[in-house]
């Protein structure tokens, strides 16, 4: 899966992984049981901090998405 941001907008980090991830299973492309990255992980490919991450799964959680 890629994620792709833009930290040149006014749009919030954590707001474009949701809306990448929210996008990617609208069109089949993450299904259920399907494995997200690790907070870690994925901070690091990104180059944000884990906290940004975790605060984009979780608004996922409370949507039922994750």
């Amino acid at each position: 899966m890629q994620i792709h941001i833009n930290k040149h907008i006014d749009t919030p980090i954590f707001q474009q992984i949701q809306s990448a991830i929210e996008y990617a299973v609208s069109l089949g492309y993450l299904k259920t049981n399907d494995t997200l990255p690790s907070v870690r992980v994925l901070a690091q490919q990104l180059q944000v901090a884990p906290l940004t991450i975790r605060k984009a799964y979780s608004a996922l959680q409370n949507k039922g998405l994750i």
